[in-house]
């Protein structure tokens, strides 16, 4: 959708009015609503810091999310 939009991130089309139409238009019609982009709380590795996208999904009313797979701040490495 941000390539679309001629957007230069993903994550710019959070702030987009395009996602405020969307989030408006499937709440009326009673259907969940999320998106993707959460990560660790406070991960300055994040190109977007995590409070950022979680008061996105506030303003956007999303009730959905994908959620981030790592599950410790620690590099596991693997020996061979």
């Amino acid at each position: 959708m941000h390539l679309d939009l001629g957007l230069k991130s993903h994550f710019e089309l959070l702030r987009h009015q395009f996602m405020n139409t969307l989030s408006d238009i499937v709440h009326g019609a009673g259907i969940p609503f999320g998106f993707g982009g959460i990560g660790r709380v406070k991960d300055d590795r994040l190109p977007i810091p995590s409070d950022l996208i979680y008061a996105q999904y506030l303003r956007l009313r999303a009730d959905r999310a994908l959620v981030s797979r790592v599950f410790t701040s620690q590099t596991i490495r693997v020996l061979i």
